[in-house]
């Protein structure tokens, strides 16, 4: 768990995200100005739950986030500057809370 969530932190994303395998929850919640792409929570196959509310993330959501995980997942990208569309993955969960 890296909970960074309700702070003031500012500026991108570091690279180095995703050089930590092993985490499975990221909260960065509410904070002050993280802008720019989440492409560096991509790699991170163990993760099950990414909340990112209230931000200011843009680009697209990266097509392979979450695309290794085969469990439920939590996410939350809500306000935020988002662009185009979601992921095909995305489809998968959708399709599995209508069961």
């Amino acid at each position: 768990l890296l909970d960074l969530s309700y702070n003031d932190f500012t500026g991108e994303i570091p690279p180095a995200f995703s050089e930590l395998q092993s985490l499975e929850h990221i909260s960065l919640q509410h904070n002050a100005d993280l802008r720019g792409p989440i492409s560096a929570f991509e790699s991170l196959g163990n993760m099950s739950s990414l909340l990112l509310y209230g931000n200011h993330f843009s680009s697209t959501i990266p097509e392979g986030l979450f695309s290794n995980f085969t469990g439920q997942i939590f996410a939350d990208f809500g306000h935020n500057n988002f662009t185009g569309a979601l992921p095909e993955t995305f489809t998968q969960w959708a399709s599995d809370t209508s069961e």
